[in-house]
């Protein structure tokens, strides 16, 4: 699995979304939040959507938990219009 550490969601069509190349099936869960700790992004069935629509340019911190909770990763993304 592969997972960005950078996103450039512009309208360019290059790098818009939080993609995780290689990531097995829809059962994951992403969880992102912002510099103070807030949640701002939750999907239940992640399938590599999330645009950062309405935050702010920044570092955000994510967790992605594999199906029945048995792999999780977690590190953060910046977000670069």
């Amino acid at each position: 699995m592969l997972i960005p550490n950078v996103i450039t969601p512009n309208g360019d069509g290059a790098n818009e979304t939080f993609t995780v190349a290689g990531l097995p099936g829809t059962a994951w869960r992403l969880e992102v939040y912002d510099r103070w700790g807030r949640r701002v992004a939750f999907y239940g069935h992640y399938r590599n959507e999330w645009r950062a629509e309405g935050l702010e340019n920044g570092i955000y911190y994510y967790s992605l938990t594999g199906p029945a909770g048995n792999r999780r990763y977690k590190g953060w993304v910046h977000v670069l219009r």
